[in-house]
């Protein structure tokens, strides 16, 4: 099957959470807990960042409407953090300041929000806030939010970490602890409007089910990324989105490794900070397989479950109606750069849970498994 696997590899592309070049992002409330981590993010991709927050040295104010405008400058993108959402000034001012957004240029906006509780005057003051951009003419993404405190480095339960004792409430309540980290990640691969590929040598990178992998050998930071994969199987050329399943021969899953440490070269002028070739394309970088499944038998590839263990513990967990872009979008995108050909291999993305926001990487003698719905289970061995 690896070789069968290596001649359907004419080219394995991947989907990466970023913008044009010309694209400039607003970050408001950009000293805070994730719009610190969302400036960062931007800027390790080499995207340009306007970061306003009331305290920063730009400053920004939502109660301040003299602050928007020089804010919204030449700005194509918003990320938006309100304090007291579910006030009805809050609304008020979210309403007005994405009506001058989209006045101003703007095209897309992401609002760090809280999820509803049963209604209430609060509650339906934080819905008119999430469809405040959408109403205003943006494309929008409302990320929902209640428990991201577990960055135990800061915040409430710091002081309980470093004294050795940490007690929390264990009832009935049931709350999902989310990675403040991720939850930055996931409002930056919101934030472009179109998605960002990279590519991997199919002759280099490919190795089948079951085969082991060794890394670069200057690196020490290998890192997973579970992803569906699409195989195309017709010749593609400017695919609309609405006719890109007619082109797609069927579904795999790859495990889109990535050497982190070998992404940062401080040696080079700031255009060429960041190596996606160096940390992406090495032997053994795209483990695939275990097989390809026909895509008539597929459902619906944009509700299959993926996850990922690492020696038998569970680090990513989530579902392909994740997507920032879905599979469709991709392929229209890419079709329009290049001709899509038979074989061609699309990774489209992982969800949150890889190994690098917490320093957590692979080492020699790990196993990596991973289980996408209708595709099969994948297993490599760290040699």
């Amino acid at each position: 099957m690896e070789t069968s696997l290596r001649a359907m590899a004419g080219g394995v592309g991947d989907w990466l959470p970023g913008p044009m070049l010309d694209d400039k992002i607003l970050v408001t409330g950009a000293t805070g807990k994730t719009g610190r981590r969302v400036v960062r993010l931007l800027e390790e991709r080499g995207v340009p960042v306007r970061a306003v927050s009331r305290s920063g040295p730009s400053r920004f104010d939502w109660a301040d409407p003299t602050t928007w405008e020089p804010a919204l400058r030449d700005v194509t993108a918003v990320y938006l953090v309100v304090a007291d959402l579910g006030s009805p000034w809050a609304t008020e001012a979210v309403t007005a300041f994405t009506r001058q957004a989209a006045a101003a240029g703007v095209r897309r906006a992401v609002l760090l929000s809280v999820p509803g509780d049963g209604g209430g005057l609060e509650q339906e003051s934080v819905l008119a806030a999430e469809r405040a951009p959408a109403e205003a003419g943006l494309e929008w993404t409302v990320l929902r939010l209640r428990w991201f405190f577990q960055n135990f480095s800061e915040d409430f339960l710091r002081d309980a970490v470093m004294s050795g004792e940490l007690r929390l409430p264990a009832g009935d309540g049931e709350e999902a602890f989310i990675d403040a980290e991720d939850i930055a990640e996931v409002a930056v691969a919101a934030l472009p409007k179109d998605p960002w590929f990279f590519l991997k040598t199919g002759a280099h990178s490919v190795v089948g089910d079951q085969a082991g992998v060794h890394p670069p050998a200057k690196s020490r930071e290998l890192d997973w990324e579970a992803e569906l994969a699409v195989v195309i199987g017709r010749h593609a050329r400017d695919v609309t989105a609405d006719r890109a399943a007619e082109f797609i021969a069927g579904y795999t899953i790859v495990n889109d490794l990535s050497a982190r440490d070998l992404m940062p070269r401080s040696d080079r002028p700031p255009v060429m900070t960041y190596d996606w070739m160096g940390q992406k394309c090495f032997d053994g970088a795209a483990p695939m397989g275990p097989w390809i499944t026909p895509a008539d038998y597929v459902e619906d590839c944009h509700d299959l479950t993926a996850k990922l263990w690492v020696n038998d513990v569970l680090k990513q967990d989530s579902s392909t109606d994740q997507l920032i872009h879905d599979v469709y979008e991709q392929i229209e995108w890419l079709s329009h750069q290049l001709t899509l050909l038979p074989g061609d291999v699309i990774a489209t993305g992982t969800p949150a849970g890889v190994g690098m926001p917490r320093g957590d990487y692979l080492t020699k003698g790990d196993v990596v498994r991973i289980e996408i719905e209708a595709c099969g289970e994948l297993t490599n061995v760290i040699a």
